[in-house]
């Protein structure tokens, strides 16, 4: 079958080969890694194989056939649920793996007419806590008598509790679900609701005895919406899976193993390299919104809610899960974010060989053989120096809005040297020696000078190249400056509109130093506001008919940035001459230190000041502010997301990262951001990001197939290669837990014998909700009865479907 595992699956082992340093009962050792295609054609297999796992663990063949009759008593079972869920159960050294967390189970075999009955009764463990399981199952015939899957069907329900969204009336199934199996085909009928946004599956299929070959048809539909639909049909054979999603047709190969496999890693961890133990830290904690009952995750970027991209700013939520308690936590927002900038100075552009920039340059000098229409204007491009080269590399350009980026690869990477790229930016960017630049995946910026500052058109050798870091910081309330700062550089304005002052940004990088000093501006460590006048400085609520200026307007009209903004300790030290008078402040050549250079650039700029202040303000959630507070109003702290590099070695599995060093964040618990983009996972083509972001506004043009995909993936491997490094160079092991694959693109023709299957794939009847019959309704024909009064889960007969002996 598609997922390459039967339907009635056993527990197999994969082998890593590892440097032996770390303890093999370390949790680096023993973690278990789990991979789970997500291609849609997949999604009923995976269900149907763990279902099917679940059956056969039992091992009610056995307990019938050692009791010598048809109505053996009830007995307990644990069943290592992870075990069937997971495509691969890793063991990392070959001879060990996790203590597996059993769910225990107690089950009552008979057997009539020759026909298997089950009726199980359990308890699960689920994200919001435990809940009690029913199951009904007949088994008519194993995959020996009826081959490739057996005949069977199975009912089951997981109990909604009282604290658990609802969006049916008198639904009480958390999750439940119905599969029917006969020797050649299947239907599978499964609903789950635990987040509050319900989500159904309805399948069909056909598969031949050699499980080479098949058809089926599917529908996921997704917060009862119609237009959440993801629908198609699909055909297989050894080696093709073509298959037409929401319209768009696909030729993939069917394996997990083949070059081109795309991955999103769901879930990895930061290990100790010495101990081997997980590295722990205050990231966040799973929470229910207490109204609408909706999961989510309390974190650094305040509360997202399970299926959207922004954070909460009000609503009321309990935590759940592990160290759940009655505290009611409040979310809120501010109108932006105040961010703490930190600078940092490097010399030699070793210190960033590899490392993966994203600076905007003039379209029109640097990327005119990148087969794109050229704009003199400045275009955000993805480069990175080469030590070993000497020259910088620009590798992607933005071929998105301005919203919303879309890096493509260039079809040749442009290289230039430092002379080179420096007499580019003299000449096309108004005689400017510096390249600006953000850290790619991180929010640090960088300033490197290219030029001697007593000539700005004499290039530095490499290795005398001043790099200045400007490292960023998200200021949360309770924790903000508590004095007046003042703003130097892109203050608050008011341009006048008809008869309304509109606010604006003023791009000034010199003011008058009574204009400074007359215009405090006061962080709230309460809200989180930024206030001038007492008045937040909001720019969500902007016009966005703007009249024309002769200063830089907001763009986008309802997004904004402004600052630096400093102590008034500070200020004196950026005295700059301006018309001859020293009665300015100024924030040209920021990062520039003191003394020569600070004077052979004319005495403007300031002395290097070693942290300032930004306001990042509009609509967007990276330019907002989202927390939660206890009931005693104080803001819950969490810590700030690690910023890491990765070097990647010169392999094609790393992507456009091959040989580069990449950044990656990681917020704690498990939640590792690895770089990515957003594609469609049907015809594998690149999207914006607001494609996956924001899917429900994007459907009628991507047809809902639009999923980030991570461009790599850490290996695990004890060594350099499965290593990560900290801002202050601690070094991390890494490994990836829970990974969701999809099948890599093959050439179309290999998909054309499967023509007519997939025609008649598309015609499949499919099972309706009417097909589940409830096991906890007491008027339903597969009752299962209530908990058995004898059920001892401490003392089970089979442990994963192992006979306990003592």
């Amino acid at each position: 079958m598609l997922s390459k595992k039967s339907f009635f699956i056993t527990s197999g082992l994969l082998t890593t080969g590892v440097i032996a340093a770390v303890a093999l009962s370390s949790a680096y050792k023993s973690d278990r890694q789990y991979e789970v295609n997500r291609d849609s054609p997949t999604i009923a297999s995976d269900i149907i194989s763990t279902m099917s796992c679940y059956l056969s663990k039992l091992k009610v063949e056995d307990v019938l056939a050692a009791s010598g009759n048809d109505n053996p008593p009830a007995y307990a079972a644990w069943l290592d649920v992870e075990a069937c869920k997971s495509a691969g159960n890793v063991a990392n050294d070959g001879s060990t793996v996790t203590p597996p967390s059993y769910e225990q189970l107690w089950v009552q075999p008979s057997r009539e007419n020759d026909v298997i009955k089950i009726k199980l009764w359990g308890k699960t463990n689920t994200d919001s806590g435990t809940r009690n399981v029913y199951m009904a199952a007949s088994i008519r015939g194993g995959s020996v008598t009826a081959p490739p899957f057996g005949d069977w069907d199975l009912d089951w329900c997981v109990e909604r509790r009282s604290d658990t969204a609802l969006h049916q009336q008198g639904d009480t199934c958390y999750r439940k679900g119905h599969i029917r199996v006969s020797p050649t085909a299947y239907q599978l009928f499964y609903d789950f609701s635990g987040s509050g946004q319900p989500y159904t599956i309805r399948s069909s299929g056909v598969v031949s005895a050699d499980q080479l070959s098949g058809q089926g048809r599917y529908i996921e539909l997704r917060n009862n919406n119609e237009a959440l639909t993801t629908q198609g049909h699909f055909a297989f054979a050894a080696g093709a899976l073509s298959d037409v999603t929401n319209d768009v047709a696909s030729c993939k190969n069917p394996s997990r193993s083949a070059p081109g496999v795309l991955s999103t890693v769901w879930e990895g961890w930061l290990y100790d390299k010495d101990t081997g133990e997980k590295i722990r830290m205050n990231g966040g904690f799973p929470v229910q919104n207490i109204a609408t009952k909706e999961a989510g995750w309390a974190g650094f970027d305040g509360v997202r809610l399970q299926g959207t991209g922004n954070a909460a700013t009000e609503g009321t939520f309990k935590r759940v899960g592990a160290g759940a308690d009655n505290t009611v936590y409040t979310a809120f927002g501010s109108y932006g974010k105040l961010i703490k900038i930190t600078n940092e100075s490097l010399t030699g552009l070793e210190n960033i060989d590899g490392l993966v920039l994203r600076p905007r340059l003039v379209e029109d000098a640097f990327l005119t053989d990148d087969g794109f229409k050229p704009r003199n204007s400045r275009q955000k491009v993805l480069m990175y120096w080469s030590q070993a080269e000497q020259k910088f590399i620009i590798t992607h350009r933005d071929a998105g809005t301005a919203a919303n980026e879309k890096f493509v690869a260039l079809a040749t990477p442009i290289k230039k040297s430092i002379s080179e790229f420096l007499t580019l930016m003299i000449a096309s960017q108004r005689n400017e020696y510096r390249i600006w630049a953000w850290q790619f995946g991180a929010s640090n910026d960088f300033v490197i000078h290219l030029a001697d500052l007593t000539n700005k058109t004499i290039p530095v050798a490499s290795s005398d190249v001043k790099i200045y870091k400007l490292n960023q910081s998200q200021v949360t309330p309770g924790n903000g400056p508590t004095q007046a700062l003042y703003c130097v550089g892109r203050c608050l304005d008011e341009v006048e509109v008809g008869t309304e002052d509109v606010p604006t940004i003023k791009a000034d990088y010199d003011r008058l130093k009574t204009d400074v000093l007359n215009e405090p501006y006061t962080y709230d460590n309460v809200s989180g506001d930024f206030r001038k006048d007492n008045l937040a400085v909001d720019f969500t609520k902007v016009e966005k008919d703007w009249p024309s200026m002769s200063f830089d307007p907001l763009s986008p009209p309802n997004n904004a940035w402004m600052g630096m903004f400093v102590e008034a300790s500070k200020l004196e030290s950026m005295t700059c001459t301006v018309s001859n008078s020293n009665d300015s402040f100024c924030t040209y050549n920021r990062g520039l230190p003191t003394g020569s250079e600070r004077n052979a650039n004319g005495g403007n700029g300031e002395e290097h000041i070693d942290t300032y202040y930004v306001w990042d303000t509009g609509t967007n959630r990276w330019n907002k502010f989202a927390g939660i507070k206890d009931p005693s109003g104080k803001t819950v702290e969490f810590t700030e997301p690690l910023i890491l590099t990765y070097r990647a070695q010169d392999d094609a599995a790393f992507g456009s990262f091959r040989n580069k060093t990449a950044t990656i964040r990681y917020p704690g618990e498990g939640r590792l951001w690895l770089p990515g983009s957003c594609k469609n996972v049907g015809d594998l083509s690149i999207q914006t990001s607001a494609a996956c972001n924001n899917p429900d506004g994007t459907r009628s043009t991507h047809k809902g197939l639009e999923r980030w995909v991570h461009e790599f993936v850490v290996p695990y491997e004890e060594s350099d290669k499965g290593m990560v490094k900290g801002a202050d160079g601690t070094e991390y092991l890494v490994k990836w837990t829970r990974k969701g694959t999809y099948y890599p693109s093959i050439d179309s023709a290999q998909c054309t014998p499967l023509a007519s299957t997939l025609q008649s794939a598309a015609l499949r009847v499919m099972p309706e909700s009417s097909a589940w019959v409830n096991p906890m309704n007491p008027l339903s024909p597969n009752f299962v009865g209530p908990f058995d009064v004898n059920y001892k889960s401490e003392d089970p007969l089979y442990i994963h479907g192992v006979l306990k002996t003592n």
